[in-house]
């Protein structure tokens, strides 16, 4: 089908659809040997796990036209994680894997979810900083959805308050937590993308402008102390007003 996609279209941008691209280690190496034994001139991209890659795969798949890595990051707290069925990936390997792609020239987009049950107001700021830290392209922060027909909707039932399916969007609370109110948690979902994009290092490294480490560092503590007295300001405003539906 590539290869079809290719002579019609000439040079031509994909996206694998598989959320575990490569959790199938030979399928992934013999798609990208396909690509490059017929010399097609394309670019693509694919979500996978970062456990289930390493610099050699990583290296195949650049040379066949990886663009851009998708992956699930969620929460930075292991328990956390183990606790709603997930594997944690160690920190260590997560920064491997990102750091190669950014040196490779390889977008990556990381996946997060704020708003488990267990989750406190406190965590999810550890999980923003986490994001931050890792050093993605980019970050998609979500606030957990208990989607109908799925066992976490089944477990979630008594705590849903929503019955606006169109609602189940990601970006709209449909439950009540238990450490947090529904207006609170949308505050921080805002939090979490402020914090992330609106940095100096984020905004000069994504236009590939070279600038110093000590610069960039000391203008992203300014904008960080800025945005946590805003923070501040604005959970003190919306604190007394807010209740959940």
């Amino acid at each position: 089908e590539i290869q079809e996609l290719c002579g019609r279209f000439g040079e031509s941008y994909f996206i694998f659809r598989d959320p575990l691209f490569t959790e199938e280690r030979e399928r992934a190496i013999a798609i990208a040997e396909g690509i490059l034994s017929k010399n097609l001139k394309v670019r693509f991209e694919c979500e996978t796990r970062l456990d289930d890659l390493d610099k050699e795969l990583l290296d195949l798949l650049h040379r066949a036209g990886l663009n851009t890595l998708a992956f699930g990051v969620e929460s930075m707290d292991p328990a956390t994680l183990k606790r709603v069925g997930r594997r944690p990936i160690p920190a260590e390997h997560q920064r491997d894997i990102i750091g190669y792609c950014r040196d490779k020239g390889i977008t990556t987009e990381a996946f997060y979810v704020l708003g488990f049950l267990t989750d406190t107001v406190e965590s999810i700021r550890a999980t923003i900083e986490y994001s931050i830290d890792l050093g993605s392209t980019l970050a998609l922060f979500k606030i957990l959805t208990p989607f109908p027909g799925t066992p976490l909707f089944k477990h979630m039932k008594p705590l849903i308050t929503e019955t606006d399916w169109e609602k189940f969007d990601g970006y709209t609370p449909t439950f009540t937590h238990p450490n947090m109110t529904q207006q609170r948690l949308l505050l921080l979902l805002g939090a979490a993308y402020s914090h992330f994009y609106i940095r100096p290092s984020w905004g000069l490294n994504y236009l590939g402008i070279k600038t110093p480490n000590e610069t960039l560092r000391w203008l992203d503590n300014y904008t960080k102390r800025r945005q946590q007295r805003e923070d501040v300001a604005l959970f003190e405003t919306q604190a007394p007003k807010v209740t959940d539906q």
